[in-house]
Formats: structure tokens, C-alpha cells, sequence
């Protein structure tokens, strides 16, 4: 099939090289629009444009998907559109471009967790598995019905970057599998349990301060959700601090949340929590350095039983 490949962020790529190496056609890609990046603002293309161009595909720029942009895709020799991350609301128009044909990847169990952050919210909420579905879009937001699903177990360990790789490898996969069978026609469409929806949101500022009243688990969950970016935070000593690993345990210690209770000079140090709870300190970033292993930041501060972390400078 000759497909129209959508995407923007990091996540994408990985999806647009698979296809690229598959039996399939993609003619052009549709992304967004370069942008100002980096500490010093310069002009540069977004993850997906990037590797487009990399893989000599032409490059269709949009912020919007506007009666301009849909003009320039009814003339173009496409079967099919495959839209992976592209953060841009898709209208009725662009689906009738396909005849219906729009397929799109979301990283979560549809129904549960539509919208723009699935696999974050999946660790903030402490869940234990999670998946890849495959849907055909639909005027309304990730509520489209669905050709496949795949499901997998989230361990402890696992990050959002750990999570964004497995839905890589089980997504690419199972994408390529839905596309063959839709190429055959041997694929059935189901429909989303409307009653069992839930709904993401985007990111606020507020979201990443830790609040020490919350139990460990909760904590923990969180910094697992953010921590490669753009991390959880709280202040020491009026400095900002982020968490990047950190465990629940349970604490008999009485003292104040975000209080250190104790310190182990092999694993790191305890704060506690609320609910009788404590939260173990594996790594973390002070203000204007770079990330270290909670050792080494007991060294370089000092760091003392009562010594307290507060959600406010």
C-alpha cells in the first residue's frame, strides 16, 4: 500500500523506520513545522522530519490540517494514512480523503486512557499492565473502533522511557500485522466499551511537585511518570531538586513528611511520607547539574537525618 505517514515526536520515528522497511510505500510524510529548540532557540526540524529526510521522503509541513493542506493530499497516490503522535486534530474531511482508511497507533488499552498522555498516566497510576491499540480514526477523540490490541505486563523498574520502547516493539509489529491484514482484507473492526472510557490531560506545571503528605507509592509512581522529562521536583535548601528513581517502603518513623529518616550508604537515602510510608532515594538532579546517583549527592550536601525536602522554596 502506498501510505501517508503522520507523526512529530520522538515516539513516531521509530514506527515511520519500520514501515519504511516493510513491503510498504510511504510517498510523504505530514509533520510539523520546524521550531525553536534548545538552550539557544535556533530553528530545527522535529524528530519525524528528520528521519524523513534521512530516508529521502518528501516532507509535507502543518500545523493544522487546513482546507490547504487537505487540497495538496487529494492529488498525492495514497491508500492509506498511519498516524503515529501527531498532535494535530484530524477533521471529517481528511478521513473521507481515505475513504476511511486512517489508521492510528495510541499507546494505551483503549478505551481506558484516550487522549494526549497514556503512557505517563499509566505509571502515575500505578498500573500493572498496558498495551498498544490499533484504530481507525473516527471524528471524536481516540474512540474510533479498533482492529487489534496487544497487551504487556509494566514491572517495577520500568520508566517512561522503558515504557515508550516496549510500545515500540509491540506496536511496530502489531502494526505491521493490522496492515497486511486490512491490505487483504481479512480483518474485522470492534467497538470501544463506551462505559469503561477514561480520558488523559496534558501535563501542568503543578502536576510534577512532590507532595510529601501523598503516600510513597504515589510518589513513586509519579517520578516514574516524568523522570526522564521533565522530572518531578521538590526544594532543598531553596534549590530545586529533581527525582529521577526513587521505591516505596513502609516507615515507623514519626517525623514530619519530607523529612530524611535514615540513610544507607549502599542503596541511598529515606524520606518520609504519608500513611506510614517512606520513599527511598536512588538518583535525582540538583538544581544546574547533572543527574547523580543518591550516594553522591549524600556526599556533596551533607545530607543528615532531619534534614527536610520542601514542596516550596
Amino acid at each position: 500500500m502506498n501510505l501517508l505517514f503522520l507523526g512529530a515526536s520522538s515516539f513516531s520515528v521509530p514506527f515511520l523506520d519500520s514501515l519504511y522497511c516493510s513491503t510498504h510505500n510511504i510517498p510523504l510524510v505530514v509533520t510539523n513545522p520546524d521550531a525553536p529548540r534548545g538552550r539557544g532557540k535556533k530553528m530545527q526540524h522535529n524528530p519525524v522530519k528528520a528521519k524523513a529526510l534521512e530516508l529521502g521522503i518528501r516532507v509535507l509541513e502543518t500545523s493544522k490540517m487546513d482546507q490547504k493542506t487537505m487540497r495538496s493530499l487529494r492529488i498525492e497516490d495514497l491508500d492509506a494514512a498511519v498516524v503515529v503522535s501527531l498532535g494535530i486534530m484530524l477533521p471529517p474531511e481528511f478521513i473521507k480523503i481515505f475513504s476511511g482508511n486512517c489508521i492510528n497507533v495510541h499507546p494505551s488499552l483503549l478505551p481506558k486512557y484516550r487522549g494526549p498522555t497514556p503512557i505517563s498516566t499509566a505509571l502515575k497510576m500505578g498500573e500493572k499492565e498496558t498495551g498498544v491499540s490499533i484504530m481507525k480514526i473516527n471524528p471524536q477523540m481516540d474512540a474510533g473502533p479498533l482492529y487489534s490490541q496487544t497487551k504487556f505486563a509494566i514491572h517495577p523498574e520500568d520508566d517512561c522511557d522503558r515504557l515508550k520502547e516496549k510500545m515500540v516493539k509491540f506496536g511496530s509489529a502489531l502494526l505491521e500485522t493490522t496492515l497486511a491484514q486490512i491490505e487483504d482484507h481479512n480483518i474485522e473492526l470492534f467497538a470501544q466499551d463506551e462505559t469503561k472510557a477514561t480520558y488523559t490531560k496534558h501535563l501542568q506545571k503543578q502536576d510534577l511537585t512532590i507532595n510529601w503528605d501523598e503516600k510513597a507509592e504515589e510518589i513513586a509512581n509519579k517520578i516514574r511518570a516524568y523522570s526522564s522529562r521533565p522530572g518531578c521536583f521538590s526544594f532543598y535548601k531553596h534549590k530545586r531538586v529533581k527525582f529521577l528513581k526513587a521505591s516505596a517502603v513502609s516507615s515507623t518513623q514519626q517525623l514530619k513528611p519530607g523529612s530524611v529518616t535514615s540513610i544507607d550508604k549502599q542503596k541511598g537515602f529515606f524520606i518520609q511520607c504519608g500513611n506510614n510510608s517512606a520513599l527511598l532515594v536512588q538518583k535525582l538532579q540538583p538544581e544546574g547539574k547533572k543527574p547523580q546517583e543518591a550516594i553522591a549527592f549524600l556526599h556533596g550536601y551533607q545530607l543528615q537525618p532531619g534534614d527536610r525536602f520542601e514542596a516550596r522554596k
